[in-house]
């Protein structure tokens, strides 16, 4: 099977043969190529700019709306509620010679 042939082995072995440099070939595609940027006076490419910036706008109108235009959060009517779990409350339980069963009962009574 032979190896593959990339545009870098035909570069490399153009170069060592002497035949064209880095800067031929530059001058050459340059002066094949010219420009390959799309025309901006094409019809299609007008409608895909004026699109994308109609996005654009209605993107940062509907993000200044959220930002300026959104509820206030509820103010509290300063009615405190008792906590579900107290963290702060400590107590001392005596677990020696108390059995898995019991040392859970007890802590569950509690």
């Amino acid at each position: 099977m032979r190896p593959l042939r990339t545009y870098r082995d035909d570069v490399a072995s153009l170069i060592k043969k002497g035949g064209a440099s880095y800067i031929s070939m530059a001058v050459a595609a340059y002066q094949k190529g010219g420009s390959t940027a799309p025309s901006p006076a094409n019809p299609r490419n007008l409608f895909f700019v004026v699109a994308s910036g109609i996005l654009v706008l209605l993107g940062i109108a509907a993000g200044a709306f959220v930002l300026f235009f959104r509820e206030a959060p509820p103010q509290s009517a300063g009615i405190t509620l008792a906590p579900l779990i107290f963290v702060e409350s400590e107590e001392e339980l005596d677990a020696t010679g108390v059995g898995h069963e019991a040392l859970m009962n007890n802590l569950f009574q509690k």
